[in-house]
């Protein structure tokens, strides 16, 4: 199965570290950080100043100069990637405004490459009111399994402070995900003689416990122009990274979307045993249900399924397939609201040999995005098959 590219889904560390890929969901705490690392953390910092006006490169060398290195550690991810997470001092909450009660973390997305791709401030505000840290594989969890056992707020900001995404979870499912977008004002506009300026919203879509939308907000929280002067950690500045449109529900441009093949075995339902009138023989109609491919960007995920109808004849007391055909497609997951994303099947082949059943596919993924993302729409053709037994 090839890999669809657009650009984020987070990432993860070999090269240096490599040997503390031992297992598919693993945070490996480290007490003594590697000075490559350590280095290497350094200079992507550095780098993240160049263009930025004094105030996020103030935000910049805080950030900085607050890492608690004796503390990092890796959580591994999908693909042979990982994250690699830093707490950050007291003393960065106290400088930022933050509430104490809040846990305050470096995320550096890192791909197989050894790379740092991007990285966020992360700000875990728990149910209860109390924790010191963000629990182990708490991030492999939201950007793969979308079930982290942490119930609570997650804010995601940029590393010079512009948030981007809140995400809220309680009892291992996603309660809301709120994405702070602008909206430009011709009005706000003529007021400062042309400088651009941009009404800042929240959006927050809320899910039902099956991941379904429920509901969608929009919070008013103010009105920016020109360049931001604010000293405060997280404020929006026009000047502080492009790529915003209203209708973007992808807070990052440089977004990953991923889409791999699975194994899924699928599920089978029958209906009731009868005879079949002429011939006298005991049969029976089944549905055949299975997942062969996966897709995720950010925290959303979903899955495309096939769904396969067969005729079972009884021998005896062993059943046997007469016949399987293909009914078409299933969805399961969330799929981001801005983007379309759709599977159709080209062919379906199937083959029956005694109680033995096999199907085949040829099919197509279609991704398109209103918004700016890396690698616009794409379209991949692949192939999948399924094996199961009569019951």
């Amino acid at each position: 199965m090839r890999k669809v590219t657009l650009s984020l889904i987070v990432c993860c560390l070999t090269g240096t570290f490599a040997y503390l890929i031992s297992c598919k969901k693993d945070a490996s705490p480290k007490s003594i950080p590697n000075d490559a690392v350590i280095s290497k953390i350094n200079k992507w910092l550095e780098q993240q100043k160049q263009g930025k006006p004094s105030n996020k490169v103030a935000n910049l060398e805080l950030l900085r100069n607050n890492l608690l290195y004796s503390n990092l550690r890796f959580e591994k991810s999908e693909n042979g990637e990982q994250f690699l997470i830093v707490p950050l001092k007291e003393d960065f909450k106290s400088a930022a405004e933050i509430e104490k009660n809040t846990v305050a973390d470096l995320v550096l997305f890192i791909n197989k490459d050894d790379n740092i791709r991007s990285g966020n401030i992360v700000l875990y505000t728990p149910d209860n009111g109390m924790a010191n840290k963000i629990p182990g594989n708490t991030f492999y969890d939201i950007f793969n399994t979308a079930q982290p056992g942490a119930d609570g707020k997650f804010e995601f900001l940029a590393v010079t402070g512009k948030p981007q995404y809140v995400l809220q979870y309680k009892n291992n499912h996603l309660v809301s995900s709120g994405l702070y977008q602008p909206k430009a004002t011709a009005a706000s506009a003529a007021r400062t003689s042309g400088t651009p300026c941009y009404d800042w919203y929240l959006v927050t879509t809320w899910y039902d416990i099956n991941g379904n939308v429920a509901d969608q907000t929009y919070v008013f929280l103010y009105t920016t122009c020109g360049t931001c002067g604010s000293t405060k950690l997280k404020s929006f500045c026009a000047d502080d990274g492009g790529g915003w449109t209203s209708d973007c529900c992808i807070p990052d441009p440089n977004a990953e979307l991923t889409s791999r093949q699975i194994g899924d075995p699928g599920t089978d339902v029958c209906g009731p045993e009868i005879i079949e009138p002429g011939t006298g023989l005991h049969i029976k109609n089944c549905s055949h249900t299975w997942y062969f491919v996966t897709n995720a960007i950010l925290w959303y995920s979903w899955k495309y399924g096939s769904v396969e109808q067969s005729v079972e004849v009884k021998n005896g007391t062993v059943w046997n397939f007469r016949s399987v055909t293909h009914q078409g497609i299933v969805t399961n997951g969330t799929v981001p609201p801005c983007m379309s994303s759709s599977c159709s099947i080209a062919s379906a082949i199937s083959t029956v040999s005694g109680n033995v059943a096999h199907m085949d596919l040829s099919y197509t993924l279609t991704y398109a995005y209103p918004c700016a993302i890396r690698g616009g729409s794409q379209s991949y053709i692949d192939h999948a098959s399924s094996q199961w037994m009569a019951r």
